[in-house]
């Protein structure tokens, strides 16, 4: 099972080099940030994030293609966005990030920087038999899979930017009392967290910025050991942030997923203690997850089906969608908008028919993509073997 390894370390994608940029003339306030990388198999990416500074910036891959052409693209656009007002504020080459903090830009126009990073998805383990080899590789460790909402929490001084895990800021965005708890931290950061999951509060799940330092590009046990400091020095409330359980080890590992099943947890997390933070669709190559109960995102086809608290579902296959049935919405939460996406629990799908066995409604996913509502994301019901 190959990873890409700390970037520093010289294995997965490198950063060849990188640049910060920021324009605070005539009344602007933004940042441009652009980095040169190597993803692998020849091929270089120029990769760059702008935005208003202190939110959450846009992510584009402004080239794909051979090193001699990336060089060109990324020199172009560095002059480019230079002729625009745009001053230097940090700058490093040689497989390190940027840096957050210069001496290339006029006084007081450096600042830190801290730019969101798109969550590190997981892929599927479908059963406990594609479960086991990460028990017996003590490189990989187990935590806790919550069934709340992945919220990224990027504080800049005394802002909070949260947003899910598309990258959008969240509609509901985050309780009172927890966004209290992190903008008490008299520091800078980003973390990745899952938010209101079942027992309330906010769950720690991963650091990716400390300080303006960008710490994604450490191995996940580094980052692990950035994070317990970063818990224990900001002084959190237990009740309403607290820090993803982590077992490290077989024998630990085991009676963890013992314990997680015993509790009626949602599952289990994989995760690779060598890996750096892969962000997006690349990390289910790289982070798994494995479910004790079928959840599924649904399309909400229709709203008061027969006039009752129902709701129809329909999932994406290839380019039509498919019925997978109907699910009954509990007097205490309220009906999802048709087109909106909801997230279901369910004991199976039935083979022919794909209508979800004993559906239940477990709330409404602002976080995920139409496109994400797959009917391949479906467990069906085991057929009997043949005599």
């Amino acid at each position: 099972m190959n990873s890409p390894r700390n970037r520093n370390q010289g294995k997965g994608i490198m950063s060849i080099k990188s640049v910060a940029l920021e324009c605070t003339t005539d009344g602007h306030s933004k940042e441009y940030r652009m980095s040169l990388e190597a993803v692998g198999g020849g091929v270089f990416e120029v990769v760059a994030l702008w935005g208003k500074i202190g939110t959450s910036l846009t992510r584009t891959v402004k080239f794909s293609g051979d090193e001699a052409k990336a060089e060109k693209t990324y020199q172009k656009i560095l002059n480019g966005q230079l002729s625009k007002g745009y001053v230097i504020v940090g700058e490093k080459n040689d497989g390190q990030t940027a840096a957050t903090t210069g001496t290339q830009a006029p006084a007081g126009t450096v600042r830190k920087v801290i730019a969101r990073i798109p969550p590190m998805l997981c892929g599927p383990l479908q059963d406990r038999s594609e479960l086991e080899p990460y028990l017996l590789n003590d490189r990989y460790v187990l935590e806790e899979k919550f069934n709340g909402t992945r919220k990224e929490v990027l504080k800049a001084g005394n802002v909070l930017t949260i947003t899910n895990k598309r990258g959008q800021p969240t509609g509901k965005g985050m309780l009172p009392a927890t966004q209290a708890e992190f903008l008490k931290v008299p520091f800078d950061f980003t973390v990745d967290t899952e938010d209101e999951p079942v027992g309330g509060g906010c769950v720690l799940l991963d650091i990716l910025a400390l300080r303006g330092k960008p710490r994604d590009q450490l191995s996940h046990a580094e980052r692990r050991r950035v994070l317990e400091a970063f818990y224990k020095e900001g002084r959190f409330d237990a009740k309403v942030v607290r820090l993803a359980e982590e077992a490290v080890g077989q024998k630990a590992k085991r009676a963890f997923l013992k314990r997680m099943e015993a509790e009626n947890a949602e599952g289990v997390i994989v995760k690779d203690n060598d890996v750096c933070y892969v962000g997006g669709e690349a990390g289910r190559n790289y982070q798994f997850k494995y479910k004790f109960q079928a959840t599924a995102s649904v399309i909400v086809a229709e709203v008061m089906v027969g006039g009752k608290r129902s709701i129809g579902m329909v999932l994406l296959d290839g380019g039509k969608t498919v019925s997978v049935g109907k699910c009954a919405i509990p007097v205490n939460k309220e009906i999802p908008a048709k087109g909106s996406i909801a997230e279901i629990r369910y004991l199976f799908a039935e083979g022919g028919s794909n209508k979800l066995n004993q559906p239940f409604y477990l709330g409404r996913r602002d976080d995920v993509d139409p496109k994400e509502c797959k009917l391949s994301q479906l467990k069906y019901k085991p057929q009997p073997s043949g005599n």
